[in-house]
């Protein structure tokens, strides 16, 4: 079963970033850039909540996603 939601894996996804720990240094480089009333600033936050908590296999996680994409 899926801990990411599909907004979340198509997300992490089109960062490029092959390892959970390369996706929460670009996500958290993203959040800081962001003003903290903002919307995306809350989604992103939450999901690098999720990677740093949750024990998920990032590259399960990613791997379907390109597919969805027509690639």
């Amino acid at each position: 079963m899926s801990v990411l939601t599909n907004e979340e894996r198509m997300l992490l996804c089109s960062l490029e970033c092959r390892h959970q720990a390369e996706a929460l240094t670009v996500l958290t480089r993203f959040a800081s850039d962001l003003q903290a009333e903002d919307i995306l600033h809350s989604s992103i936050q939450a999901l690098i909540t999720k990677l740093e908590r949750e024990h998920l296999d990032y590259m399960t996680e990613t791997e379907n996603i390109p597919n969805a994409f027509g690639e």
